[in-house]
């Protein structure tokens, strides 16, 4: 029961809502970079093909970096969560 409620809560966390709206931002954008890519290497523009790969390669650690820190935070967030409810119901 107490896990149930502290899913909840969590998932409402407006924070939570948007870090959830731009991972899928980046996702969605990492995808758009990805088909330009292959298009370029395709058409054998190689310049074009060039400037994307560090975009890529950035959006990636964004994106690893964000759900390392979101997978971390949560643990920390529902251990708290935890403790100051287990303070209330004493």
């Amino acid at each position: 029961m107490l896990a149930r409620e502290l899913a909840s809560i969590a998932a409402d966390h407006p924070v939570r809502k948007v870090s959830a709206v731009v991972a899928q931002r980046n996702e969605t954008r990492l995808a758009e970079l990805q088909a330009e890519l292959k298009e370029a290497v395709e058409a054998e523009d190689y310049a074009k093909a060039a400037e994307l790969k560090p975009q890529i390669k950035e959006l990636k650690a964004t994106i690893d970096a964000a759900t390392e820190a979101a997978v971390g935070g949560l643990s920390e967030d529902s251990l708290e969560l935890s403790i100051n409810l287990a303070s209330v119901h004493q």
